[in-house]
């Protein structure tokens, strides 16, 4: 299944369970989605959502969402995988 990893300060589009759709910013000092600007700026209800995408500016049709469940911080995000250190005299010729 594939994931998503939330960076903080980020857009995304944030589906709630009837449908809806809205742009967000995740704030992960607060560990919640923030919508809005200025003063009007609020936190969202977390138990509705039902699934988040990266906002892109490509159009609805290349959305990718990933189910609530499945996206998690980016600080706990795995490391790239990195090839094991060889000694240079057992390399093969």
């Amino acid at each position: 299944m594939r994931r998503l990893y939330l960076v903080p300060n980020d857009r995304y589009r944030v589906r709630y369970l009837n449908g809806s759709v809205v742009l967000c910013l995740w704030d992960d000092d607060a560990l919640r989605f923030r919508t809005g600007r200025g003063r009007q700026r609020r936190h969202i209800d977390m138990d509705r959502i039902a699934a988040v995408s990266a906002f892109v500016h490509e159009g609805r049709a290349t959305i990718t969402w990933t189910p609530w469940d499945h996206c998690y911080r980016a600080k706990h995000r795995p490391a790239q995988h990195t090839p094991a250190w060889v000694h240079p005299y057992r390399r093969a010729a």
